[in-house]
């Protein structure tokens, strides 16, 4: 696993923790991620470092922070004034066309997507 997709994990990771959906006393794991969950972010964070990249190298994990941040419309993000222009609005608006992926915890113990 590479930067930025451990990046983008950690910083999904922490905002389920922070929802009201998560209910657990631990913080949730990689461990907590279904096979399923799994391979669609390993998709997205690959169809996305894919296709823009060539913005962001050498600072991967901050690509996978805020990739996470603008996809799901966070008050931060690729916009907030850490990329320069015309960086920012390349990779807000790549983040963008992926669509907005949501992280639940299911009645297994494990943490699913959609």
């Amino acid at each position: 696993m590479n930067e930025f997709t451990a990046q983008y994990i950690a910083t999904a990771l922490a905002d389920l923790s922070d929802s009201e959906e998560w209910t657990r006393a631990d913080p949730p794991m990689i461990d907590d991620l279904s096979d399923d969950v799994r391979r669609l972010i390993m998709n997205d964070c690959r169809a996305f470092q894919f296709a823009a990249s060539e913005y962001f190298k050498g600072r991967e994990a901050d690509a996978g922070h805020d990739f996470w941040l603008t996809r799901n419309g966070h008050g931060a993000g690729f916009w907030d004034g850490d990329w320069p222009e015309p960086v920012a609005s390349i990779l807000t608006v790549a983040a963008k066309v992926r669509g907005e992926f949501c992280l639940y915890y299911g009645d297994d113990g494990l943490i699913y997507g959609l």
